[in-house]
């Protein structure tokens, strides 16, 4: 079978748990709906996040749980609400999951509330549309791999700035910041624009970092005012592709694809990344944050 079929069963797995969360018989319905059979697409499904199918449907539910927990309506209802066949069953799924049970969780303040639903349902939906992989079928076995790939030392010429996650909005006008004051085409080395983290800060709420944008040149040459030269070290890097849009009127689907990677990609892969650099690399294919086709890859060392 062809990747794109799979890719598509899984979007088709995915599209109907989350029109149907209430239904009976939710997972087999569910796989089901990705016309392939129940045998490969349990495989599929592991191969990619990591997860079972069980595991994943019971988080999603969970997820509707903490939700729903935010309101007035009762624990018992919202357990059978929910699928889950008891009281008692709803509170040793919930506190295996989430650390408490459903009725401390309603003691916490709104705030204590809202953070538990926001860090669950991060990755809420599984945005296989974006971050495309390679999946391969071999004799009934099925595998999801990413590219692994050596970088030789860099100069690229560019600007910095300290960021953080939240900042995440203003990245396009700082990549055209810039970009458009660059005029030594012969300084380049490659028809590409960089965006590479670095120098990360656990410490801070949310995490900083630095954030420098530059493009790649072939000797450092008279550097323009306000500029300056990014060495990038040579590093081994793992290698993903976000397809789509970089950004959309109600959601960033460019996080999503972030989020598939650090929830899913990464704990199947059992691939432990250094925090030297995060890099994102804009080439030909990237046709603009808005532009369906537009291609980015997305590199992290190892």
């Amino acid at each position: 079978m062809a990747q794109i079929d799979y890719t598509q069963a899984l979007i088709r797995f995915d599209d109907y748990v989350s029109l149907h969360m209430d239904e009976e018989d939710l997972i087999e319905k569910a796989v089901k709906s990705a016309l392939i059979s129940k045998f490969h697409f349990y495989r599929l499904f592991k191969a990619v996040t990591g997860m079972t199918v069980n595991g994943y449907i019971v988080d999603r539910k969970l997820i509707q749980v903490i939700k729903d927990l935010m309101g007035n309506k009762n624990i018992l209802d919202i357990a059978l609400d929910n699928g889950f066949n008891s009281n008692e069953v709803l509170t040793r799924n919930f506190k295996k999951s989430i650390g408490i049970t459903p009725a401390k969780f309603r003691k916490l303040n709104k705030d204590q509330q809202t953070k538990f639903y926001l860090d669950k349902s991060k990755a809420m939906k599984l945005d296989f549309r974006s971050l495309e992989l390679n999946i391969v079928n071999k004799q009934g076995t099925i595998n999801a791999t990413d590219f692994t790939l050596t970088l030789e030392n860099m100069y690229l010429l560019g600007k910095s700035r300290k960021s953080n996650d939240l900042m995440v909005d203003s990245i396009p006008n700082f990549v055209d910041e810039v970009v458009k004051n660059f005029t030594n085409e012969e300084q380049i080395s490659e028809d590409a624009i960089y965006r590479i983290c670095h120098s990360i800060n656990e410490e801070t709420i949310p995490p900083s970092f630095i954030e420098f944008v530059g493009l790649p040149i072939r000797k450092i040459d008279l550097i323009p005012d306000g500029y300056e030269v990014f060495k990038l070290e040579a590093c081994h890097v793992l290698k993903f592709t976000h397809k789509g849009k970089l950004f959309s009127e109600d959601d960033i689907p460019v996080v999503n694809t972030y989020e598939m990677i650090y929830k899913y990609r990464l704990p199947a892969l059992k691939i432990l990344l250094t925090d030297d650099y995060y890099i994102e690399r804009y080439g030909n294919d990237f046709l603009g944050i808005n532009n369906s086709n537009s291609i980015i890859t997305i590199m992290m060392t190892i």
